[in-house]
This record gives structure tokens, sequence and C-alpha cells, in this order.
């Protein structure tokens, strides 16, 4: 899957390829995570870089990524993205901080304080999940890039 965050098309459709007979909906969710980590991880990559960072740097890839949202509580998506990345990982206890970074923007905005204060007034605190870092799949990692790659054009219109 391509468009989904990154790049930003948002009229792309999902691509599936390779398909059998003996294809299996375990496989099919897998390759959705797949698609979906890996487009983020590779935005991140390249927002890293934009910022004058090496993803490569051992210091740079040693740093957490934490997951928050539904997929955070699925232990498929937390060991995919732990997979791809190659980097350790938070998981909040606390659930709902996807809503609960909105509340406090809305606060912040119709207060004017600071949404990180206020989001950590109201966090309760529950134990962090702290994952750490695996080796990069790297043979997945190329076999999901060259796929979306000699995609891209195609799903493009180029």
């Amino acid at each position: 899957m391509d468009g989904e965050r990154t790049p930003d098309v948002p009229t792309a459709s999902g691509l599936l390829t390779g398909l059998r007979h003996d294809t299996t909906p375990q496989q099919l969710l897998g390759a959705a995570y797949e698609g979906a980590a890996f487009t983020v991880l590779r935005a991140l990559d390249e927002l890293l870089r934009a910022c004058g960072l090496d993803p490569a740097d051992p210091e740079v890839a040693g740093r957490p990524l934490r997951l928050i949202g539904g997929g955070a509580q699925g232990r498929t998506w937390v060991e995919t993205v732990r997979r791809l990345s190659g980097r350790p990982l938070i998981v909040p206890g606390s659930g709902e901080l996807v809503a609960l970074g909105a509340a406090a923007l809305a606060a912040s905005a119709a207060g004017g304080g600071d949404p990180v204060a206020v989001a950590t007034q109201w966090n309760a605190k529950a134990e962090d999940a702290r994952l750490p870092a695996v080796e990069r799949d790297t043979e997945a990692w190329n076999r999901i890039g060259s796929v979306l790659d000699r995609a891209t054009g195609p799903l493009l219109g180029g």
C-alpha cells in the first residue's frame, strides 16, 4: 500500500501483487502492515535527512520510536514497525494518546497554554513498554521499496 501517508497522493489506490490461490488473510494483512510501516519509516528517514541527520548514524538510529494509536495495541503492527525500523520502540501504557493530543491542542488554542504541558498534566501515568531494537530486516525493506518504486510511475500516471 502506498499513498496512505506518503507520498501525499490522496487519489492513489492500493496495489496487491503476487497473489496466489494459497495467499492467506494473514499474508494480506502482513503486506498491508509492511507497506504502511515502510512508507512512514521512509518518510521519517527523509525528514531526518532534511534536518541534516543521517538515519543510519547509530546515535540517530538508536533513538526510540514512540508508537501511539490503535495499531500500537496490536502485536503484529508493533513487531512489523520494530522489524522494519531496526529501532527501539516505546509503546505508551496510557491509552488514547491521539485523542489526548487533539484535546491538548484544542485546549492550548482556546487558552493559550503549551499543549505538551497540558497533555502532561492530564495524562495518567501508566508504565510504558520499552522494546529493544532488533536488526532491521533489510531483505524485506529492499523488497518493499523495490515494489513501491516500480509501481510509483504507473500509479502516478508517469
